[in-house]
């Protein structure tokens, strides 16, 4: 199903433990950095941020109106995005973290 951004959507039943989520798209050409937020009611459970100046993927989460540290992936490791290319990620939602795969290969948490 193509979806315009930006996009929200329920997800049905929730994303529980032991749930999956596959996110694919189309990185435009002028791209600077791209987005993916999961909300839990009003928090900020994970947030997942490709950079393309610096190339670096950034993690971060919002609880109690507070922001955890936010992590980094980049320099040590590939960036796994590309711009006018498309991307597929598979998120995965463990017991106490999200696991984010990319191609298939296991990417952060």
């Amino acid at each position: 199903m193509l979806q315009s951004v930006p996009y929200a959507a329920d997800i049905p039943g929730n994303f529980y433990p032991g749930r999956r989520l596959f996110v694919s798209g189309l990185v435009p050409k002028g791209a600077k950095q791209f987005l993916i937020d999961f909300h839990a009611n009003a928090e900020l459970a994970c947030r997942v941020k490709a950079v393309f100046p610096t190339k670096k993927v950034l993690r971060t989460s919002r609880l109690n109106d507070r922001w955890g540290p936010e992590e980094r992936i980049g320099a040590d490791q590939a960036f796994p995005f590309k711009r006018k290319q498309t991307f597929d990620l598979l998120i995965y939602c463990n017991e106490n973290k999200f696991e984010v795969w990319s191609l298939l290969l296991y990417f952060c948490n």
